[in-house]
């Protein structure tokens, strides 16, 4: 590969980087070609976000990383306001979302990240379209998660609610989920009380 090309492929990662990355270490980080002048003013370009009527910011806040690691709660915090700042309004995690640790099992972490947004969302709601995922594929398990979600993200509704990672060997058994006692009619019943507006699916 050519060196301009490896030149031009660097500075458009480092441009990526800065832009999303900002979010929480922007105190701490040189950015790179007046990207953080633009965001720092919310700039931030918009797109329609498929047929929500909802305009979405070009880049978004995952509630991956240091937002679902238990024990980092204030940097969390400090990451998610700070992306509030920059002009993210789009902010996506799920009810699975949580680190393990030596002495914290990966079942007893999950909610983590949703626990940590929900300290910003009591206050900031209104200033971003939030979703989460049920991994559940049940009526009834999908259930009971949407009620710790919305606990945790100190909320009364969501904007989306999708079925978490959906796998190519999960495809025998989707007719399930649309059964009386499947995700789906779980995610209908949310949707019908106006408990989240949209629904979908996530996968790898």
């Amino acid at each position: 590969m050519e060196k301009s090309n490896l030149n031009s492929r660097r500075e458009f990662l480092q441009k990526l980087l800065t832009a999303s990355a900002v979010a929480g270490l922007y105190p701490y980080m040189n950015t790179v070609n007046g990207a953080d002048a633009v965001l720092k003013k919310g700039k931030m370009p918009l797109r329609p976000l498929g047929k929500t009527g909802h305009m979405v910011g070009i880049y978004s806040l995952g509630g991956q990383a240091t937002v679902e690691t238990p024990g980092k709660e204030d940097l969390a915090v400090q990451i998610i306001n700070k992306a509030i700042d920059l002009g993210i309004n789009y902010i996506d995690t799920a009810a699975a979302y949580g680190r393990s640790s030596a002495t914290l099992t990966k079942e007893n972490a999950m909610g983590t990240s949703e626990k940590n947004i929900g300290q910003v969302m009591k206050t900031r709601r209104k200033e971003v379209f939030l979703a989460s995922k049920t991994h559940d594929r049940t009526y009834g398990g999908s259930m009971r998660l949407i009620e710790k979600t919305l606990k945790n993200l100190q909320t009364d509704h969501l904007d989306l609610w999708q079925i978490h990672n959906v796998k190519k060997a999960e495809i025998t058994e989707i007719d399930k989920w649309f059964a009386a006692d499947g995700v789906v009619k779980a995610m209908e019943k949310m949707r019908d009380k106006k408990v989240i507006r949209f629904s979908g699916i996530t996968g790898h």
